[in-house]
């Protein structure tokens, strides 16, 4: 009897723990739906708007697409203002199917400011906003990159009792911004 009392204090202890470990995950909102919750696809079309095209890449992706002007790459020229022109971006929020007409949320790439992070973070805005947050920092500097100059990984709440030793960082949340320090990519994706 000892024994049992012993396996089932240790069950309990497991699950608290791996759901203490995941809870970062399951607190994250992208464009007002929840991620690691099962929706319809009305549910999702109401929240997230019409999705212009559905594609399968391991996941099924409702992908939005806009035109957003850029700025062209060519050399300056004094006096001369570089002409912009508009260049596709397509935010992508992926699903698993999980019945007829379920999706679960599992993950997304968002390029543009149409969705926000948990009501507080858009693509565009600083990164200290990301920093501000009263969570576990993980971040990287690329010197190397064209594109970024760096990225914010997101923990979970400092507050979680989470031990930051035992954070699945390539789980979380990530924050790619530019050399001015603007958000311009916000992704999660773990397999």
């Amino acid at each position: 009897m000892k024994d049992l009392s012993k396996l089932i204090i240790c069950i309990i202890a497991a699950a608290a723990l791996t759901a203490a470990l995941t809870s970062d995950l399951k607190a994250q909102v992208i464009g007002g739906l929840m991620m690691n919750k099962v929706y319809t696809t009305d549910e999702i079309v109401s929240v997230l708007g019409a999705p212009d095209t559905i594609r399968w890449d391991c996941y099924y992706f409702f992908e939005y697409t806009e035109d957003r002007p850029v700025q062209a790459a060519s050399p300056q020229v004094t006096g001369q203002v570089r002409p912009y022109y508009t260049r596709p971006k397509t935010d992508q929020i992926g699903f698993t199917p999980e019945g007829e007409d379920r999706w679960y949320f599992y993950c997304y790439y968002i390029y543009t400011d149409r969705f926000d992070y948990n009501g507080k973070i858009r693509v565009g805005d600083h990164i200290s906003k990301v920093r501000e947050m009263d969570c576990y920092i993980r971040e990287e500097r690329y010197d190397d990159s064209a594109k970024y100059a760096g990225v914010v990984h997101l923990g979970p709440e400092k507050d979680s009792g989470i031990d930051e030793s035992r954070i699945e960082w390539m789980c979380c949340p990530n924050f790619y911004y530019d050399e001015n320090g603007i958000i311009i990519e916000m992704d999660l994706y773990c397999d």
